[in-house]
């Protein structure tokens, strides 16, 4: 309880609160919870072990981050989880897996669970533009823009970036949605 309590408090200390977070916890984050004093001291929580495999799922980081919305919609994280999972998913689904972490079966049924993982993940990102409550809509314009063009469906991935740069986008937003722009141009003109 005490490292979510630091973790959430100092930039500074982030990574090793949170190393020291994953050590203690082992992803049994069920009696830290217990312990927290409000639905903020929750999402922190949750968004530390969105951010860390426990194996305990290859989908673990959708939960971790629906649940730490719902307790705070406006959490410090929940587009750092979302980065990983969908870096996951490309790496999990979009490219071959790698043949030393994954045996042939493992890498079949990741392929069969990522297509469907990758619409959670674009509903989620779509569910918080809607809802208003997050304050960064950039972002999850661009994560939908992104899960669209992995899954090569182009006309919705220009959708979105187009959405994305109606947003008040910050600089590093900005560069997202032009190397997203070039992927999407190199993928469709190859």
């Amino acid at each position: 309880y005490l490292y979510s309590k630091t973790f959430d408090l100092s930039d500074g200390l982030k990574q090793s609160s949170h190393i020291s977070f994953s050590w203690a916890a082992n992803g049994k984050i069920d009696d830290v919870l217990k312990l927290c004093r409000n639905d903020h001291e929750k999402a922190v929580v949750y968004i530390m072990k969105g951010l860390h495999d426990y194996g305990d799922g290859a989908t673990i980081g959708l939960d971790m981050m629906q649940k730490a919305y719902d307790a705070d919609a406006n959490i410090k994280g929940l587009a750092e989880v979302m980065t990983r999972e969908i870096s996951k998913a490309e790496e999990r689904f979009v490219t071959t897996p790698n043949i030393w972490y994954y045996s042939d079966s493992q890498a079949n049924a990741l392929k069969s669970v990522y297509p469907a993982y990758l619409k959670q993940l674009n509903d989620f990102a779509k569910r918080v533009v809607k809802d208003g409550k997050n304050g960064d809509k950039a972002f999850w314009y661009l994560a939908s823009a992104y899960i669209h063009l992995i899954q090569n469906n182009y006309a919705e991935a220009t959708a979105y970036l187009d959405m994305a740069a109606k947003e008040n986008m910050s600089p590093r937003q900005k560069d997202i949605h032009g190397v997203t722009t070039a992927l999407l141009i190199l993928k469709q003109n190859r």
